[in-house]
């Protein structure tokens, strides 16, 4: 863990799926931000950095990624999602958008 602004940010620093065995560093951003109806849109930002020899570079990872990325945020969504103590659900509306 990098950085914690609680109701606000959380920076995590690692190597995720795919990056594990290559000489890569990431940092993954998780900004939470309010919307007018009162709900609240996390923003995923996973940066990566470092060489990596092989064809392709960098970009070949790409996709690999995402979907590693897009398990995590369908796990988290499958936690906010289920019953709290109270019996209610939390409503979540969850994208996966890669740039």
């Amino acid at each position: 863990m990098i950085h914690v602004h609680p109701g606000r940010l959380l920076l995590l620093s690692g190597a995720l799926g795919p990056l594990q065995q290559e000489g890569l560093a990431g940092t993954l951003s998780i900004a939470l931000e309010p919307r007018a109806n009162g709900r609240t849109e996390m923003v995923w930002t996973y940066t990566v950095s470092g060489y990596r020899a092989g064809a392709g570079g960098l970009g070949v990872l790409a996709e690999p990624i995402d979907a590693v990325l897009a398990q995590q945020v369908a796990g988290l969504s499958k936690a906010l999602s289920g019953p709290n103590p109270s019996g209610a659900g939390v409503p979540v509306d969850s994208a996966v958008e890669s740039h």
